[in-house]
């Protein structure tokens, strides 16, 4: 049963070239910034904070939607990443917070990737 499963698996499996994952990896990073943003919001996380902060990660919102478009990232990204990422600051719903699942996918390909000498844990 597992050699047939291994075998499924293998015919529907697509091997990209290192760019491509270069560039899935750097979509995932985007999206899960601006999830670290919308989560701390979310949680109500002020500290010390001031009027500035809030006007800071709106811009930082800004600047992370700007990053995908402009360096044409949004080719590579999905639907939904885009769709997550063109909302407003502040108004995820439930499903766009389950993204944040994805660290650790970020952390196994960046290993692929070379970038990091060993699996995250």
């Amino acid at each position: 049963m597992a050699f047939r499963t291994t075998a499924i698996l293998r015919q529907g499996l697509k091997l990209r070239p290192p760019f491509e994952l270069a560039l899935r990896s750097s979509c995932l990073q985007l999206v899960l910034a601006r999830w670290g943003l919308e989560t701390a919001a979310l949680m109500g996380l002020r500290g010390e904070q001031t009027a500035n902060d809030d006007d800071r990660k709106v811009r930082a919102v800004e600047a992370i939607t700007t990053a995908m478009y402009e360096s044409g990232l949004d080719d590579h990204a999905t639907s939904a990443e885009k769709s997550m990422l063109d909302k407003p600051y502040r108004t995820w719903e439930y499903s766009d917070y389950a993204y944040g699942d994805h660290w650790e996918a970020l952390g196994v390909l960046q290993w692929l990737l070379g970038r990091q000498h060993a699996i995250p844990t």
